[in-house]
């Protein structure tokens, strides 16, 4: 995933970059940086996921499990939640590529 994806999905959720940064415990600045990166470490964006998923100022939002939820308009749309997915299923080819590897050991 891009910064620029990134910093769209974070829009797009009704979070603040600034208030997603001090929820990670960094700077604005530091925080901002990243999204200049063609590919954000897929920790950080699972961390950024877990904090943009919760509430916006009282509004519901998704929560955790994105697979089976009701959208408004202050979380994530099925844009974003797609971007997520796609980011998951890459994850799950490369530990089950890893597995295959452990296994002919």
């Amino acid at each position: 995933m891009t910064g620029e994806e990134l910093k769209t999905i974070i829009r797009k959720s009704g979070w603040k970059q600034g208030d997603v940064a001090k929820e990670l415990g960094m700077s604005a600045q530091n925080f901002s940086a990243k999204f200049k990166s063609n590919k954000i470490a897929s920790d950080l964006v699972e961390r950024v996921q877990e904090i943009i998923s919760r509430p916006v100022n009282g509004n519901v939002s998704v929560g955790g499990d994105v697979s089976n939820t009701n959208i408004n308009s202050t979380t994530l749309d099925g844009e974003v939640i797609a971007i997520f997915r796609e980011q998951l299923d890459r994850k799950d080819e490369q530990i089950k590529s890893l597995l295959d590897l452990l296994n002919r050991q």
